[in-house]
């Protein structure tokens, strides 16, 4: 990481000079947040140092001083806990290596990806046999490949297990197993006892039941019969686990616990992956390391919660839909149906639902997210193939849109007309942001296309780094129940396991949408959000997994609608003087005081560079923010609407607008723009006046520049210190005088390495942009 401190220094030379901080912001921007009953974990060690309400204490400090005391350029956000580490703070890839997935019980069956010496099956099923036996069976070619005795699967401990697939043994005896393929098409796993059987139908309805067996020490593939196939095995799991939740009480909302059974007989680890509601009374919810579990609301008040392991072995998933009342869930190859045959809550039969899902070895390469419309289409994201549709008769798919950089968690409204998903900080990316994905559109991850206007579609709303510096997935409220709020948005921030009210607008045919931070904070990174439709309340899931600042392996917690006064807008518009705010009860009068108000803006820079600084739309090759003069606030419509006068308002990737009092709140309303476009001039206020604009704002290019482009390497490379990779120094060393060797390598590497992250591709990047590098 301290590469970047060279990097800055660098940068600095060349001309991109980012405006410094005062000594005395420097003092007022540290220590607890501005409530901390929002964020009652700020005194933990994940914690330590972080930047709280950064851009909220920047309007407390600025927005004070006088105009000839107060810097042109604002300083931009320095960093995550006060350190210039760019993109991850305190949290590195050392921080998130976790053994604990190989002292889980994982029982008879396992899928993923695995790697065997040099080999990888990309869709494999590996299953335990007797006498210490093991067999894959690989989706692709739908037979077993190969068997080893001795010990079964493992996972890496990179990013607790999620990331490199399975293993086996150091050196396994593999044996290959010879064996015809089946005729008819792959329909599900079937589950008995201990023992994996696989099911194929034909044309004709007709199934065929596959297993391995071991006879004299060797595996072989055999047909099982029908009825003995169908015949009810043992349950697996029967014991189930109490943990007790807990009820919160805050206005408007307050946050519930439904505790997850962290301590379990089989050392299962909660990093959910998705959820929904069976009954009022059940929850199904999804790890990512394979599992479904049952949760059984027994009192109201959550003091008794019931849970039960409901089936394993699946491929990573990370969505799941009950359809039904069928539990389906997406996994990184297929969408599968979890059907209990003989009611033991227990699935016994995994149905293939779709197989369409292109399934990579990459370690980021997941399939997220799995909403459904009102015409019964099926949704899903990965960064492989874009925003998928799947049409309601399961056999055709539509790709709604591409160059989504690792998007985990869609949103998608009732009839599926508006489809939400997040874009992760990074290469091609300059800041975390939501999507709305239609159109077919490329949205930039990847390098700008030729054949797109501008290179690629803008996202909706930015959010900056430090408000959200990796993206969960979003909600749309379809509830009355749920405050004010009918129709307008959720979106999670993972990294900081909060979510914000999103407030979505159509200017001249283009969305954009503000963003407001709601009350509270989770105990993991949020990623995964429902609305009930049996309670209406809003239900939120975590996971720790990947580097952010949950403070639980994950978590299930619902926001309760409490009522009280409704200090958030249900509405925003820009208008080309100003920010007009709707809200569903009057507002005090101290929101229409101009002297509490402070409003800033900046853009950011898309390029191959691992995210983006922010920069002064004045004076572009300069970091910082500019500060926008507020005319004006007028209260109106009895204090419904708040109309925010700001003349010089401008098209900008990023807008910040605060109110610096606490009326009736706990934290003070701010906002997070993006703003494409500007509507019509409001005029419905005492004494409009037509103020010229008198400047434009100005979106700076970046140049393809070595050193601005390595950025795109120091998330894996340090100059001297093994991280991920091997130093950046050894790389030089290795490809001396060979330039055209490490982007040979770039566009295609190979993991030497065992039980380390496989580099991947960079082929995004052009040989053109990799030479120069090199």
């Amino acid at each position: 990481m301290r590469l970047c401190f060279i990097l800055s220094s660098l940068l600095s030379v060349l001309g991109f000079v980012a405006a410094e901080a005062p000594q005395g912001f420097n003092a007022a921007v540290q220590g607890k947040p501005l409530d901390t009953s929002s964020n009652p974990h700020w005194q933990h060690h994940l914690n330590r140092g972080r930047l709280y309400d950064y851009y909220a204490k920047q309007a407390y400090y600025y927005g004070g001083l006088e105009d000839d005391k107060r810097p042109k350029i604002l300083p931009q956000f320095p960093g995550l806990d006060r350190v210039t580490s760019h993109h991850f703070g305190n949290q590195t890839d050392k921080s998130s290596r976790d053994g604990r997935s190989n002292k889980t019980k994982l029982g008879t069956m396992v899928s993923g990806t695995l790697r065997i010496g040099k080999h990888t099956i990309v869709r494999s099923v590996c299953v335990s046999l007797e006498q210490g036996i093991n067999v894959v069976y690989d989706h692709h070619s739908r037979q077993f490949l190969a068997s080893w005795r001795g010990p079964f699967v493992y996972r890496s401990d990179s990013h607790r297990g999620m990331e490199n697939g399975l293993y086996i043994g150091v050196k396994p005896n593999v044996e290959t197993i010879k064996a015809p393929a089946p005729k008819g098409r792959f329909f599900g796993i079937l589950r008995k006892g201990r023992r994996v059987m696989f099911v194929y139908q034909d044309a004709q309805g007709k199934r065929t039941f596959k297993s391995a067996a071991v006879k004299d020490g060797k595996v072989y593939g055999i047909t099982v019969a029908e009825a003995e196939a169908r015949a009810p095995g043992k349950s697996q799991w029967p014991q189930r686990v109490a943990t007790v939740g807990r009820r919160g009480t805050h206005l408007p909302y307050a946050m519930d616990t439904f505790t997850l059974p962290y301590e379990n007989p089989w050392g299962s680890l909660m990093f959910v992956g998705g959820f929904d509601f069976i009954s009022e009374s059940r929850i199904a919810v999804a790890t990512i390391m394979g599992e479904v579990w049952i949760c059984d609301i027994l009192n109201k008040d959550l003091s008794k919660l019931s849970w039960k392991r409901y089936a394993t072995g699946l491929f990573q998933p990370l969505g799941l839909k009950v359809i039904d009342g069928i539990i389906h869930v997406t996994c990184r190859d297929q969408i599968v149906a979890l059907h209990d045959l003989n009611a033991d809550d227990e699935a016994d039969f995994y149905r293939c639902v779709f197989r369409g899902i292109t399934t990579s070895p990459g370690g980021h390469d997941y399939v997220t997210g799995l909403q459904r419309d009102n015409k019964g289409n099926l949704y899903f994201a990965s960064h492989v193939q874009g925003l998928c549709r799947v049409n309601a008769d399961m056999k055709s798919l539509d790709v709604l849109g591409t160059g989504l950089r690792y998007p985990n968690g869609i949103g998608v409204n009732t009839d599926g007309s508006v489809v939400l998903a997040s874009m992760q900080e990074g290469n091609w990316s300059p800041a975390s942001a939501i999507i709305e994905v239609k159109d077919g559109n490329f949205y930039g991850f990847g390098g700008p296309k030729k054949d797109r206007k501008g290179g690629y579609e803008k996202p909706m709303v930015y959010l900056p780094r430090g408000e959200d510096s990796s993206s969960g997935g979003q909600a749309y409220i379809d509830s009355d129940r749920w405050g004010p709020l009918k129709g307008n948005w959720i979106h999670l921030a993972m990294s900081l396991g909060e979510h914000f009210l999103v407030l979505r607008e159509v200017v001249n045919g283009k969305s954009q949408a503000a963003a407001v931070p709601l009350w509270g904070s989770f105990l993991s990174g949020a990623h995964r959000a429902r609305m009930s439709p049996y309670d209406g309340q809003l239900y939120v899931a975590g996971t720790q997994g990947y580097l952010n600042y949950g403070v639980r392996d994950g978590s299930l917690q619902r926001l309760r609608y409490t009522g009280g006064y409704f200090h958030y807008p249900s509405a925003y518009e820009t208008r080309a003087n100003g920010i007009l705010l709707t809200f569903a009860q009057a507002q005090p009068e101290a929101l229409g005081e101009t002297g509490l108000w402070f409003a800033q803006h900046w853009n950011y820079r898309y390029s191959l560079s691992y995210g983006s600084e922010e920069y002064s739309p004045s004076q572009p090759q300069q970091k910082g923010h500019d500060m926008l003069q507020i005319k004006a606030v007028h209260r109106l419509s009895g204090g419904k609407q708040i109309f925010v006068e700001i003349p010089q308002l401008q098209p900008v990737d990023q807008l910040h607008l605060f109110h610096k009092a606490s009326v009736g709140r706990t934290r003070p309303l701010e906002i997070f723009a993006t703003v494409h476009n500007l509507g019509k001039a409001f005029t419905d206020f005492p004494g409009y006046r037509e103020v010229p604009k008198v400047a434009k704002a100005a979106f700076f290019k970046a140049k393809q520049d070595p050193k601005t482009m390595m950025t795109a390497c120091i998330a894996c490379h340090h100059e001297t210190q093994r991280v991920v990779g091997p130093p950046l120094a050894e790389i030089r060393r290795r490809y001396a005088n060979n330039p055209q060797g490490i982007v040979k390598w770039a566009m295609n590497p190979v993991n030497q390495t065992p039980n380390t992250p496989p580099m991947p591709s960079f082929s995004f990047a052009g040989e053109e942009n990799l030479m120069i590098i090199a």
